[in-house]
């Protein structure tokens, strides 16, 4: 409630701008610290620590730990680890480094259990997984190799799954070996849409900037307030990716 957060120090982590904080009372305590991993497009804090070459703010956290000597119990190493996992898309995206594998290996010393923290992150449901298949079944592959798949509310409905859920789609236009950039855009129920950036290559984070958005170079979130600017945010994706492909000598 707003009262809580009274004389209150507030910490927001991995968290750009403040469209994108989940309590809009976070500017009502005493100080605002912003622990961050993106871009600092949005310094909105009274004090920040931003490092956008750390492949996650877990990793920023865990170096604070450890800075200060403080404790890193089997509890605290569950969430460091899992964020890790997640925000690096299980080590696989660039940004993750030597560092980031020294670190993983001081919270498994821990004790947690690495596996049931995979199988936490990567287990979806029957109906998740079919959302997943309908995506796949809804995307158009520009040959450039960028590709975009719309998922409606009347989508979600018929399988009983919320905006949040939806999230579970954004990475499976990836698992195509020709695709090199795509959008995966997720109607909400007012009629606009939530517009997820990823790619493998081509840098698509000043793309979501333009559709008040912005993130990570290869993997960012916008919003698109109709069908026209769901368009323009695909032709966008399609010109990157093309020019991508001129840079780097593919036949595309």
């Amino acid at each position: 409630t707003p009262e809580d957060y009274q004389g209150a120090l507030v910490i927001t982590t991995d968290t750009a701008n403040t469209p994108r904080i989940s309590n809009k009372n976070y500017n009502k305590g005493d100080l605002l610290i912003k622990i961050d991993h993106h871009p600092d497009v949005d310094p909105y804090a009274d004090m920040s620590y931003v490092d956008p070459d750390a492949p996650a703010a877990s990793e920023i956290v865990f170096d604070f730990l450890k800075a200060e000597n403080l404790p890193v119990t089997k509890e605290v190493a569950v969430a460091l680890y899992a964020g890790i996992v997640g925000d690096t898309g299980r080590f696989m995206y660039p940004e993750t480094s030597a560092h980031t594998f020294d670190v993983a290996a001081e919270l498994t010393k821990t004790g947690i259990n690495i596996t049931d923290i995979a199988r936490e992150i990567a287990d979806v449901t029957f109906d998740e997984a079919k959302l997943q298949a309908l995506a796949m079944d809804k995307m158009e592959i520009n040959p450039v190799g960028a590709a975009y798949t719309i998922l409606m509310q009347d989508d979600l409905k018929k399988m009983g799954l919320t905006d949040d859920q939806a999230n579970v789609a954004v990475s499976t236009p990836g698992r195509i070996k020709d695709v090199l950039a795509w959008n995966v855009l997720v109607e909400k129920p007012d009629g606009t849409f939530r517009v997820h950036y990823r790619s493998k290559g081509p840098v698509i984070n000043h793309l979501a900037e333009k559709h008040d958005g912005g993130g990570h170079a290869l993997a960012s979130g916008a919003n698109a307030k109709d069908m026209d600017e769901v368009k323009q945010v695909f032709d966008e994706v399609v010109e990157v990716t093309k020019k991508y492909n001129e840079e780097h000598g593919t036949n595309k």
